[in-house]
């Protein structure tokens, strides 16, 4: 189940990215944040799709994940 839901995942956050750029990647997050949070996806499958698709959680997520290098990311990008 984990390995369909994130292949899934994955499909959905490659078409939404490629179409629809900085709204995209927002949606995709969501996407794989409520994976992640209804048990769908494990958390190291919740980890590798961030990080394939650059994906950066919100501030209050990355403190929860200890992501620093999003974080830096997400500072890069203002």
């Amino acid at each position: 189940m984990e390995k369909m839901a994130a292949e899934k995942l994955r499909e959905y956050c490659q078409s939404v990215v490629k179409r629809h750029g900085k709204p995209g990647r927002d949606w995709a997050f969501g996407a794989i944040e409520f994976a992640f949070l209804t048990d769908a996806i494990t958390p190291e499958e919740f980890g590798a799709i961030l990080e394939e698709f650059e994906l950066v959680p919100p501030g209050s997520m990355q403190r929860s994940l200890n992501c620093s290098e999003g974080k830096a990311w997400e500072e890069a990008e203002q």
